[in-house]
């Protein structure tokens, strides 16, 4: 892993100007979503907003920054349960990778890119409403990896994603793109379904993927043995 963290504030993201600027926009999102929670306080926020100025080093091992895990939480309305979470054990391990007590490669959570094990969301799936299909390729591909799609309750495309750890992925993206239908395509490889979530965004150009419609039509064709199961219905009962 590339884990070159430093004390150096590096923060050039699109939308947000400063770490401060991270902090007041969480508590903008609470207050408009009636989020109530004693842990969601600046100094927690702050260990979030780190993550932010490092960002690329996050990235460049191909994992979701702590930060936009916490604005998805928050935007989509996550539980009490999974707030707890996030600001419990979540947020020790990414104190102990800030302040050098652990390397980003024993970070566990982190590198999981969820907020929950996979285990954990097989439980919640039940309450939550998921179909039994949803629920049992929830546990199947746990630790798979691979390339989804996911689909309207139209059945279009509207998004396709990649995943080292498929079980949670497809749920906290699921939720994230307010799909109602998914495909999954497993792959041997992590570098396959890096090349594979690339050549298919590139192809079939998805609403939600909007970096990828900025790309040239595509003039190769990539032969592989892989394949898509059938399209998978999310919830039980339309949203």
């Amino acid at each position: 892993m590339d884990t070159q963290f430093n004390n150096e504030r590096t923060l050039t993201h699109e939308f947000f100007t400063s770490e401060r600027h991270f902090i007041n926009y969480c508590l903008r999102v609470c207050k408009s979503n009636g989020i109530s929670n004693t842990k969601i306080t600046i100094k927690n926020l702050d260990h979030f907003a780190w993550s932010l100025a490092h960002e690329t080093v996050f990235k460049r091992n191909f994992i979701k920054p702590p930060y936009a895990i916490l604005i998805s939480a928050l935007k989509n309305n996550y539980t009490q349960t999974e707030l707890d979470f996030l600001f419990g054990d979540f947020l020790t391990e990414l104190m102990a990778l800030r302040y050098g007590n652990k390397e980003l490669k024993d970070c566990a959570l982190l590198i999981k890119n969820e907020i929950y094990d996979g285990s954990g969301y097989s439980i919640q799936c039940q309450d939550w409403g998921y179909t039994p299909k949803m629920i049992k390729a929830v546990k199947q591909y746990e630790s798979s990896c691979g390339v989804y799609k996911l689909y309207d309750k139209d059945k279009n495309l509207i998004y396709i994603g990649k995943s080292y750890t498929f079980g949670n992925r497809i749920v906290t993206s699921g939720k994230e793109q307010k799909a109602y239908y998914l495909k999954i395509m497993v792959t041997d490889t992590q570098a396959d379904a890096n090349l594979l979530e690339q050549y298919y965004i590139s192809e079939e150009r998805p609403q939600n993927n909007g970096a990828g419609l900025t790309f040239d039509k595509l003039t190769v064709v990539v032969n592989h043995h892989y394949k898509f199961s059938p399209i998978i219905k999310i919830f039980k009962e339309p949203r």
